[in-house]
Formats: structure tokens, sequence, C-alpha cells
């Protein structure tokens, strides 16, 4: 786990919430909420039933699940900002092939790219790096991205009829096709910062047992209660998370009787 990463400064940080939260919702908009809309005409270019369409998606949404795991390795070697920016190119390119099918095979290969796309470029993504940037702060700004992201079916499918309506469903995935190159591919690239480089191979990884144990504090809430805490964890973040919490939570329960409450969501969450 290696040394805990120095603080990012606020701009920054903000910064990083306001961009990955934009091309977020372009990612969401523009894959996973697109059948929404855009399903019944597809289908019907293609001549097939919207439930064979949606059994595509489904299949997508699949492969997009089973590229989490190397997904997250890339991130962890590189700090993800290329996998982001990868992401919109995938993006873009899954959604042109959309546009261009004329039957279910290349209707098909569209969507196996945009599971492809889905798996680099969405939330799990985002999240690990915005963890590999921020390290234990990074609680809050993933908190951001959720809320900004959290608007992409709001801004989506309305978005995405408006354009059908105006050019075609080919026409609405080519536009979004082209905001994923023009807005969120460079916003990925120019605006989240590099990672700092990742720990020497065989250093840093072991942690030794961590076990805590506090005396009983007494705490008056009404009538006398007895509360003891004890964390143990014999591997990573866990442990030392519990630890931490004990050793700032016992003072603020002596002095504090309604901490009580706040102390054990604290140690659940």
């Amino acid at each position: 786990l290696g040394r805990p990463l120095p603080p990012m400064p606020a701009p920054a940080t903000r910064s990083l919430v306001l961009v990955l939260g934009t091309t977020q919702t372009i990612a969401w908009a523009s894959s996973y909420y697109l059948p929404a809309i855009l399903a019944r005409p597809m289908a019907e270019a293609a001549g097939l039933a919207v439930e064979t369409l949606f059994l595509a998606v489904s299949l997508a949404l699949v492969l997009t699940a089973l590229l989490g795991p190397l997904a997250g390795r890339i991130i962890d070697r590189t700090g993800g900002r290329d996998l982001l920016a990868g992401g919109n190119v995938l993006f873009a390119a899954g959604l042109a092939l959309l546009a261009a099918s004329d039957g279910p095979w290349l209707l098909a290969a569209g969507w196996a790219v945009l599971g492809v796309a889905m798996g680099i470029g969405l939330y799990e993504a985002a999240f690990a790096v915005i963890a590999r940037l921020i390290g234990q702060g990074a609680r809050a700004p993933i908190t951001g991205v959720t809320l900004i992201a959290g608007l992409a079916s709001t801004v989506g499918w309305p978005a995405t009829a408006l354009m059908a309506e105006l050019v075609g469903w080919q026409g609405a995935c080519l536009i979004w096709a082209g905001l994923h190159i023009l807005l969120g591919l460079p916003l990925n690239w120019v605006l989240v910062p590099p990672a700092p480089p990742p720990p020497p191979a065989g250093r840093d990884i072991t942690l030794p047992t961590v076990r805590t144990e506090v005396e009983p504090p007494i705490v008056d809430v009404g009538e006398t209660a007895t509360i003891t805490v004890v964390a143990q964890d014999n591997v990573g973040v866990t442990g030392l998370s519990l630890a931490v919490e004990v050793e700032e939570g016992i003072s603020a329960l002596r002095t504090d009787p309604g901490m009580v409450r706040q102390i054990l969501v604290n140690l659940v969450g």
C-alpha cells in the first residue's frame, strides 16, 4: 500500500470532480441509457425484435462486468487517465458502428464495442481513478461525481429523443460519438492529472496484524451503558480504518453521548 498520498489541493479536487462528472454524464447517457429511447428504431432498422436488441445490450453489460478486474489492474499501474481517454474513443467507435448498422451483425458489433467501452469508462473506472489520485480522501469527490453524473438519464433521455427527432436515431448516435471525441476525450486526457508512480514491487505490500482493544468507556445516555470496541483485521485498509475510528472516537464517546450513533455509523460505513 505504501505511504499515504499527499492531499490534493482543493481547486484541483473540484476540477477533477467537474471533469469526471461531465465525462461520466456523457458516457452514461450515450451507452447505458441509450436503448431506452433508441431501442425500437434500432431494432426496426436491423429487422430484429426489440427483445433481441435488448439481449445484445445485456450481453454487452456482461462483457462490461468481465472487463472490470482488468481495468482495475491497469488503473493500479497507470493511474487510469489513459484508460478513461481510451474509453471515449471506444464509445465513439461503438456509436459509429451503431449508426452505420443495416443488419443484426453490425448492430451486435457496435454493442460489443460499447460493452468494452463501458468496462473501462464508467463509474467503476472513474472512482478507481479518484481513489488512485486522492487516496483516503476520495469519498467526497466520488460523491460529487455521482451527484453530477446522476443526471445522465435526466439529461440524456430528452437530449437523445430530441436528436432522434431532428436527425434520426443514426444521427443521434453520431452526435453522441462526436461529443466523446470533441469534449469527453480532451477533458479526460488533459484535465485528469497523472497518478503518482506505484510503490516498487515487493515493498510495502504486507501489513502486520492490527489489533486495537480499548477499555470499555462508560457513557451516560439516560442509564449507564457499557460499550466495548474491538477492531481486528489481518490485512490492509479495513483493520487500519477501524483502528483509526476507535482511537478518534473514544474521546468523543466520553464527552459527547450523542456521538455514539454517529461513530457506529462510521464503523459500519
